[in-house]
């Protein structure tokens, strides 16, 4: 799980309509094919939604979430104050 999906797990927000995951761009067409996944140009047509990513999401997290540092990162200064909020919170999260 990635984006607000992820962070509805670990935190107390509710999860978005559409379920995030997450792949390393590189690994997309493997992922794509081996899923039969179609890219759509509505939202409403979705059944969820994957991003992208530049490094292996599954490489920092332990969990089936991608890790809370990753999280804080994307969504820190997310316009939507319970989404920052939120960020904030999944870094309870973080062994220092």
């Amino acid at each position: 799980m990635a984006g607000e999906t992820a962070l509805s797990h670990i935190t107390s927000i509710s999860p978005p309509r559409l379920p995030v995951f997450a792949v390393h761009s590189a690994e997309w067409r493997l992922v794509a094919a081996a899923n039969d996944l179609t890219i759509v140009d509505d939202a409403e047509q979705a059944d969820s939604v994957i991003e992208l990513w530049h490094y292996r999401p599954d490489v920092l997290s332990d969990d089936i979430t991608v890790d809370p540092l990753s999280l804080y990162a994307q969504f820190w200064d997310d316009p939507d104050e319970r989404i920052a909020m939120a960020a904030e919170e999944a870094l309870e999260h973080v062994s220092w």
